[in-house]
């Protein structure tokens, strides 16, 4: 495989070329765990895509009112909401791409028991993009 980066002193890259495992364990769960990202919380992703920009924009910032709104309600300090951001591939097939993200010790219960058509809903997502 080759590989390029502009990082290639990172220890991600640097225990990759080396095919070890037990250095990139070692250095990555410090990070996640300085980072509340998985497994020591979970997270959940929520994507609106759409036609029109705007209104991919303003669905999913409707959805981060919701649930920050929810959060408040219940006390919810340890949950954190990030959003609405563009997707990293912010459109694809014309569609606009926006996303959710929830991260926490239990972000799922904080969702709405029904969804509008059009959201895609992923519990800890193998990726952000």
């Amino acid at each position: 495989m080759i590989l390029q980066t502009f990082q290639p002193d990172h220890y991600a890259i640097q225990a990759a070329s080396k095919h070890d495992f037990h250095e990139f364990y070692e250095m990555e769960i410090p990070e996640r765990r300085k980072l509340g990202n998985p497994p020591f919380n979970r997270l959940v992703r929520l994507e609106f895509k759409h036609l029109d920009n705007a209104k991919a924009e303003s669905s999913t910032q409707s959805m981060v009112d919701y649930l920050f709104s929810k959060k408040q309600r219940e006390g919810r300090i340890e949950t954190e909401i990030l959003g609405p951001l563009p997707c990293f591939y912010r459109k694809i097939n014309n569609l606009f791409r926006w996303q959710v993200i929830i991260r926490g010790p239990d972000p799922v219960t904080l969702l709405p028991s029904r969804f509008l058509e059009g959201w895609k809903v992923e519990v800890d997502p193998p990726n952000l993009l």
